[in-house]
């Protein structure tokens, strides 16, 4: 991410973060075992990633987090992107179980706020500040009871969608 900050810096364009987590992973992982968690984590993946412009950056940040890195968006534009990543992972039933998983999940969306860069903020702690932006939005996603997204509170003009 520290590259994609040094980028919008020099070109003055707009980035988004967005982290996705999978919803209900972990108690997957603990009824029915981690294979069946790496199926739904690869199946999670390939539906992010079949989304995704060749200028993105995508990546598994560990566990049930992935992260997707947008060049040129603002956050608010990013949102139809958070609109169809739902829609891929609601259309998906997961056999892992008898009764399947129901992939669902929980985003959150910031932009890079470059005009620290101006105000001469280092840019690995612009960088973190980004991501943790959009790892905080999640969160609130995550407590507005999942299978939803919302955008960072600099750039949120209501709370999240679903």
């Amino acid at each position: 991410h520290l590259e994609q900050v040094a980028l919008s810096e020099r070109r003055h364009e707009p980035a988004t973060c967005i982290v996705i987590d999978i919803d209900g992973l972990g108690a997957l992982n603990e009824s029915c075992g981690v294979p069946a968690g790496d199926a739904v984590l690869l199946e999670a993946g390939s539906r992010i990633e079949a989304l995704t412009r060749a200028s993105d950056t995508f990546a598994h940040l560990g566990e049930d987090e992935f992260a997707l890195l947008l060049p040129a968006t603002e956050a608010r534009s990013a949102v139809a992107l958070a609109e169809r990543i739902l829609a891929a992972m609601r259309a998906a039933m997961v056999p892992v179980s008898p009764a399947g998983f129901p992939l669902r999940v929980s985003i959150g969306i910031a932009g890079l706020e470059t005009a620290k860069l101006a105000q001469g903020f280092e840019r690995k702690a612009v960088a973190d500040q980004w991501l943790a932006a959009a790892q905080a939005a999640m969160h609130d996603a995550k407590r507005a009871g999942g299978d939803g997204y919302a955008l960072s509170g600099a750039d949120a003009p209501s709370a999240a969608g679903r």
